[in-house]
């Protein structure tokens, strides 16, 4: 019963951060990597999540994280759960796909206990914009060309959520 609860909150939590936050979370240079240079700088934008990019076609997503991740699940609508073996910041990604199976957003899920992302590591605090909803913070900030969103969700002191999400098209 707690395992289906956790899974139930998970995917809700999930669902709102995609829909909610028409943005991405921020890239990291590399599987496991530490956050690259460019991107601990507020104005520099990120391009990936532990390798893993905005239109990168599935099989190469795959081929990236085969060495540092287990791919749990796919989920109907074209996701994909991934559990990350040896991350120090993030337990799992979550990747969503187009009709034509390249990556639409993908999110990481930061472990509460693993070391703290901060949101100033990974998008421009000035230009992005906040929503707070008593102790969880949203930050949205779109950037790049073509434009995409870089989406921080968590309490004030730590990110928990983090994604990279393409502009909808018009």
């Amino acid at each position: 019963m707690k395992t289906t609860l956790q899974r139930a909150l998970f995917l809700s939590l999930t669902a709102l951060l995609v829909s909610c936050a028409t943005s991405a979370p921020p890239p990291v240079s590399g599987p496991g990597a530490p956050m690259s240079a460019s991107a601990s700088a507020s104005s520099a934008s990120i391009s990936d999540i532990l390798g893993i990019r905005l239109d990168m076609p599935r099989d190469i997503v795959r081929t990236t994280l085969a060495t540092v991740a287990k791919l749990e699940r796919e989920e109907r609508r074209r996701h994909e759960v991934w559990t990350l073996t040896n991350d120090p910041r993030f337990g799992s990604l979550i990747i969503g796909y187009t009709p034509e199976w390249n990556v639409r957003f993908v999110t990481a899920v930061a472990k509460p206990d693993g070391v703290a992302m901060h949101y100033d590591q990974v998008l421009d605090l000035a230009a992005a914009e906040h929503r707070a909803a008593g102790e969880t913070h949203t930050y949205t900030w779109k950037t790049g060309t073509p434009a995409y969103f870089v989406i921080a969700i968590g309490p004030a002191e730590r990110l928990e959520y983090l994604s990279l999400k393409r502009e909808p098209q018009s």
